[in-house]
This record gives structure tokens, sequence and C-alpha cells, in this order.
């Protein structure tokens, strides 16, 4: 039986592996080498992603984890995607990164909904940047713009299966992406980006749909902001 020190440790060293992918893609983004960089997001995000495995499978909760997991998001999701905006996109990635990281930073003072996110998650513009950079395309600043200001509205935006509704089949392959961006062969990373940015335009179509049609998920909303 694991015993609950161990059961809330491994999910804390998995959001610690993250950090570290994290820091190594901000590191290979100033060296210049934006694939490398993107490469080393994706795999930050995977690590977020099983983070959250871990903590459902081992039943671990506990503030401290939840604070450092939130705390890694800004910096996976936030800081290395604005770095890497505004190095390769000059001064107009300069002022979206820098939203970016306020957006991310005034999420951190809305408390958490069980069932939804207040805005769209900030993995949406921070996956189109990379996706962008893996391919060696020219940063969309616009629609990294616009996926910004939407992580501060107050949209529902699906947590879990249950609250997925039209985009569940979306929610259940959300192990994809990080792994899309992750081990694309060469050659093939524009189908890749191209892949990456669908799904996440999908997403914010179709997430709040389902939410704004449950009274439950308005209340359950409305209780998070």
């Amino acid at each position: 039986m694991v015993s609950m020190r161990v059961r809330d440790l491994i999910p804390d060293i998995l959001t610690l592996a993250g950090l570290q992918a994290a820091m190594f893609s901000m590191y290979a983004c100033q060296l210049g080498d934006y694939e490398t960089s993107a490469r080393a997001f994706f795999l930050a995000l995977l690590f977020d992603y099983l983070d959250g495995v871990a903590a459902r499978m081992l039943a671990s909760e506990s503030k401290s984890g939840e604070l450092l997991d939130r705390f890694v998001d800004r910096v996976t999701q936030c800081v290395a995607p604005a770095l890497l905006l505004s190095s390769s996109s000059g001064l107009p990635g300069l002022v979206v990164g820098a939203a970016l990281v306020t957006a991310g930073a005034v999420r951190l003072a809305i408390p958490k909904g069980v069932r939804y996110f207040r805005g769209a998650p900030l993995f949406a513009p921070a996956i189109v940047i990379e996706a962008s950079a893996l391919a060696g395309y020219p940063q969309p600043i616009l629609l990294v713009a616009v996926l910004t200001a939407l992580t501060v509205l107050p949209l529902p935006y699906p947590r879990s299966p249950e609250s997925a509704g039209a985009v569940s089949p979306l929610w259940h392959l959300r192990a994809l992406p990080p792994l899309i961006g992750l081990i694309a062969p060469e050659g093939a990373e524009g189908y890749a980006a191209l892949i990456l940015i669908s799904t996440v335009i999908a997403y914010i179509l179709l997430g709040p749909i389902e939410p704004l049609r449950s009274r439950g998920g308005v209340s359950d909303h409305r209780k998070s902001m």
C-alpha cells in the first residue's frame, strides 16, 4: 500500500520534471534553437498531463501540490512560450508575450472551478506558439493575441470528461498533443503543427457550448469566479 507521503510525492516529482523541461525549453530558445525549444515545451506539457493522471490514480490531494502545479503551469504555459514568441517575433511578439504572462498571473488569483476553467485554458495560446516554432512557421501573432484574450474572459471551458460535452473526444485524447509535438519526425513538423493548431481552435470554438447550455455548468462557473 502506498503511504500518504509517497502518494503525494509522486505527482510532485512529475510536476518538477516538467519544470526542468520548461527551463530547458527557455535555454534552447536563448540559443536560437526554436525547434528544440518547442519539443522541450511539449515534453513539459506531457509531464503536466502525467502528474494529473498520477494524482487521480493515487487519490493524491494536497494544497502544496496544487500550488506547485499552478506555479509550474505558469512557467511552462506562459513564461516559456512568451520568451519564444518575443525572441522570434520582435516587438509584436514581446507585447503579446507580455500579455500572456499577465493573463497567467491574473488567473493565479482566480479560484479553480471543480468542473470548468474560467476562461480558455492557458495551454491554448502556448500550443499555437510552440507548434508554429516547431514547424518553423511565422508566429500567428493575431491568433495568439485572440487566444490570450480568451483566457481572461468569463467563459467556462471543461476540466473533465463529464463536463466536456461536444469536445469529450478531444478531452480523452488530451495526451496526444504533447506527444505529437514531442515526437514529430523530421520533415513532418508542418503536419504536426497543423494538427495541433486545428485541435486548439476546435477546442476553443466547441468547449463553451455544453457548459453554457447547462444550468449546472453555469452555476459551477459562477462559483469559480
